[in-house]
C-alpha cells in the first residue's frame, strides 16, 4: 500500500534529489534555505515524520516536479491497496494511487460514484471552477497562437487573407474574455454562497 507520511515522501525526496545529482546543500539552497539541510535530511531519513503544507510545496517546486510526484508512488499508479484516506470518524477509504491523484488533481470527488445528482454542492462547484480554469488556460494559448499567427503573416497576406486573420483574433480574445468571465461568476457564487457578502464565514444554518 502506498503511504502519504513523512518517510514515504522523504524517500521520494531523495529519489528526485539524486536524480538531479544534487546535494542536500543545493537543494537547500533551491529552496532559498527556507528548508535547512539539516531538515532535508530529517526528511530523506524518515526522522521528519510529518510535513507541513508549505514545506512540500517548497521542496516540489525546487525539486521542479508537481507536488504529487512527493506524494504518491509513480510506480503502483493501479495497486488494489492503494491510498487510505482516513475520515472524520475514524474510518478508512481507500483508492487506487490513480484515483488518488484525479481526485487531488480535481478529476473527480473522492466518494465519486458515477452518478452525478448526489455529488454535495461543494464538490460540483469545484469541478466546475477546475474546468473553468483548465479552459481559461486553453483559451489563452489559442488567443496567444493567433496573435503570434497574425505577426507572422500580416506583412505578407492579402487583403481578405489579413480580414480572417484579424477575424480569428477576435474570435479567440472573445473566447478568452468569455472564459474569464466565467471563471468570475464561479468566483462571486463561491463568495455568496458560501463566504458571505464580505467574504465571511457564511452561517451554516441559514
Amino acid at each position: 500500500m502506498t503511504s502519504i507520511d513523512g518517510p514515504s515522501i522523504g524517500r521520494r525526496v531523495a529519489a528526485y534529489r539524486k536524480l538531479n545529482g544534487w546535494t542536500m546543500d543545493q537543494l537547500a539552497s533551491r529552496t532559498e534555505n527556507t528548508i535547512g539541510k539539516g531538515v532535508i535530511a530529517n526528511i530523506e531519513t524518515g526522522r521528519k515524520n510529518e510535513l507541513t503544507v508549505p514545506q512540500l510545496v517548497s521542496l516540489a517546486e525546487a525539486l521542479a516536479v508537481p507536488p504529487l510526484a512527493l506524494l504518491v508512488d509513480m510506480d503502483e499508479l493501479t495497486a488494489s491497496s492503494g491510498v487510505e484516506l482516513v475520515g472524520d470518524q475514524g474510518d478508512l477509504r481507500r483508492l487506487t494511487n490513480i484515483g488518488f491523484i484525479r481526485w487531488f488533481a480535481g478529476t473527480i470527488p473522492v466518494e465519486y460514484d458515477g452518478d452525478e445528482d448526489e455529488l454535495p454542492p461543494a464538490a460540483v462547484h469545484a469541478r466546475k471552477r477546475l474546468n473553468a480554469i483548465h479552459d481559461l488556460v486553453n483559451r489563452e494559448e489559442a488567443y496567444a497562437a493567433s496573435l503570434a499567427s497574425y505577426a507572422v503573416q500580416q506583412e505578407h497576406a492579402g487583403k481578405a487573407q489579413l480580414q480572417l486573420l484579424v477575424e480569428r483574433v477576435r474570435a479567440a480574445e472573445d473566447a478568452r474574455d468569455a472564459a474569464r468571465r466565467r471563471l468570475n461568476e464561479l468566483g462571486v457564487a463561491l463568495q455568496k454562497e458560501g463566504g458571505g457578502a464580505n467574504g465571511q464565514a457564511a452561517n451554516p444554518a441559514e
